[in-house]
């Protein structure tokens, strides 16, 4: 670990991604979605995500009532991410409180990156 538990989901997705491709381990999410974007393997989408897809609303971007976050989408529309609370990784979201919380609330984007 490198980032502390309460602002550690970026390292947790990066080091994810790593085990399936070679990717670098990035503790921010600002710096995590620009590096999605950039990444030829990912490509990027704002709906239908499907199981493995990457979800992030990075820090930065939304309207200053909270900090951004990133997780994975699994089975029946649920994220797992890295709970800021224990530092473990668990469902936290559905994509449905997802986009209220982050989208709605927070004013951030949301984006979905699916690896190719």
């Amino acid at each position: 670990d490198k980032a502390g538990d309460e602002l550690g989901c970026a390292e947790s997705v990066s080091n994810i991604i790593a085990k399936v491709v070679k990717f670098p381990i990035i503790t921010g999410t600002w710096t995590l979605n620009e590096t999605l974007e950039k990444d030829g393997r990912f490509v990027k989408m704002t709906e239908n995500p499907g199981r493995g897809a990457i979800v992030i609303s990075p820090t930065g971007a939304g309207n200053g009532t909270r900090r951004g976050h990133v997780g994975i989408v699994g089975n029946n529309r649920l994220i797992m991410s890295a709970d800021s609370a224990t530092g473990l990784w668990c469902i936290n979201y559905t994509i449905d409180s997802w986009h209220t919380i982050f989208r709605i609330t927070g004013g951030f984007p949301m984006t979905f990156y699916a690896l190719l």
